[in-house]
C-alpha cells in the first residue's frame, strides 16, 4: 500500500501541474489505496474500510492550525461587481429596502403600508373567479432604493483547507473583500465553519479592525460542514433582507458534515431558503482538482462560481 500511495500521491500532484507532493496528496492517496486494500479484520469477508472511517483517522491526527494571510494582496478579478453576482435585483445593485423607491414586486401584507393594486387585483380574481376583492387578496409592494449593501462572507476553515495553503489565500481573499467594502461603505458578516460548528465570527459591521482580530486568530481543523454553513447565511441573509444581502462562501466544497442524511437531500432542503439571495461561490480548489460539489451547488442555485486562483494575484 505504501508504494501504491507514493505513486497516487505523484500522480495527483501532477495532475495539478505540480513538481512536489503535499500533505494533501498524501491524505487523497491514503483515502484512495486504503479505502480498497484494508479490511475491518483479519480474514474477514465483509466490506472494506470506508472512506469517511478514513478520513476521520486523518482529521483527528490533524491539531488546530492558526495561518496567516497577505494583507497587501490585490483582487484579480472584481466578484462584486454586478457581472459576477447573479443578477436577481437588475441593474443598480446593491438597494436597500424602504417605503419610498422603485416598486419592483409585490408580497402578501396583512396590513400593507402602500397597497399593489395590480397584484391586489390579480389575486383576487384568480382566487374568486371575478372581481371581488377581499382582505385577504391585498398586496403590499416592495420598494428599493439605493443603498449600502451587506456581504456575509462564509469561510471554510475545516482541515481540508489547510492543504496547499488553501486557508490562507481563503483568509487573503475575505481580507480583500473586507477592505473593499469597506471603501465603498458597506457592511461584511464573517461566518466560519469546521468541525460540526457553524460560527457567526463578526456579526454585520463596518469595523475593519474587528474582522481583522478575527481573521488573524481563526484557527483550522475537523470536518466540513458545508451544507450546515450556507443554511445559516441564508438565516442571516433573510433576516437582513432590507439590505439586499450577498453571500460569498470560500470553500474547497469537501462538504462531510450533511443537516439530513446526504448532500442530495441536502440541496433540496436549502433550494427554498436560496430564493431571493445572491449567491458567490469561491472554490479554494484549482479547477483540476476540485471533486465538483461547488460548481453543482452553483448550477444549482443560479449562483456564480470561481475559482481562487482566478480571484487572488
Amino acid at each position: 500500500a505504501d508504494i501504491v500511495m507514493e505513486k497516487a500521491a505523484k500522480a495527483l500532484a501532477a495532475l495539478d501541474g505540480r513538481d512536489y507532493v503535499t500533505e494533501d496528496d498524501i491524505k487523497e492517496a491514503a483515502i484512495l489505496a486504503l479505502t480498497h486494500r484494508m479490511r475491518q479484520k483479519p480474514f474477514e469477508k465483509g466490506g472494506t474500510l470506508q472512506r469517511e472511517i478514513i478520513e476521520n483517522i486523518l482529521q483527528k491526527k490533524s491539531k488546530d492550525e492558526i495561518f496567516d494571510f497577505e494583507k497587501n494582496a490585490e483582487i484579480r478579478r472584481e466578484i462584486l461587481k454586478l457581472d459576477a453576482i447573479s443578477p436577481t435585483y437588475g441593474k443598480d445593485f446593491p438597494k436597500i429596502e424602504g417605503e419610498r423607491g422603485l416598486y419592483i414586486k409585490a408580497r402578501e401584507g396583512k396590513n400593507p403600508k402602500s397597497v399593489a393594486i395590480d397584484a391586489t387585483l390579480r389575486k383576487a380574481v384568480r382566487e374568486t373567479g371575478k372581481l371581488e376583492v377581499l382582505p385577504e387578496h391585498l398586496m403590499e409592494k416592495v420598494r428599493v432604493s439605493k443603498g449600502e449593501a451587506l456581504y456575509i462572507i462564509l469561510l471554510d476553515s475545516s482541515s481540508s483547507m489547510r492543504m496547499d495553503k488553501k486557508i490562507r489565500f481563503a483568509k487573503t481573499l475575505a481580507w480583500c473583500l473586507l477592505k473593499h467594502s469597506y471603501e465603498k461603505k458597506n457592511s461584511v458578516a464573517l461566518l466560519t465553519f469546521r468541525g460540526h460548528d457553524v460560527q457567526v465570527l463578526v456579526p454585520p459591521t463596518s469595523d475593519v479592525v474587528r474582522i481583522e482580530e478575527a481573521l488573524e486568530k481563526l484557527p483550522t481543523g475537523g470536518k466540513t460542514p458545508l451544507t450546515p454553513a450556507l443554511y445559516k447565511a441564508f438565516m442571516m441573509a433573510k433576516k437582513e433582507a432590507k439590505a439586499l444581502p450577498t453571500v460569498i462562501l470560500i470553500s474547497d466544497g469537501k462538504g462531510n458534515v450533511f443537516i439530513k442524511d446526504n448532500i442530495d437531500e441536502d440541496l433540496k432542503f436549502l433550494f427554498s431558503f436560496a430564493k431571493g439571495i445572491n449567491l458567490v461561490m469561491v472554490n479554494a480548489e484549482s479547477k483540476n482538482r476540485s471533486i465538483g460539489l461547488l460548481e453543482n451547488i452553483a448550477e444549482t442555485f443560479n449562483a456564480s462560481h470561481l475559482y481562487l486562483e482566478e480571484v487572488v494575484r
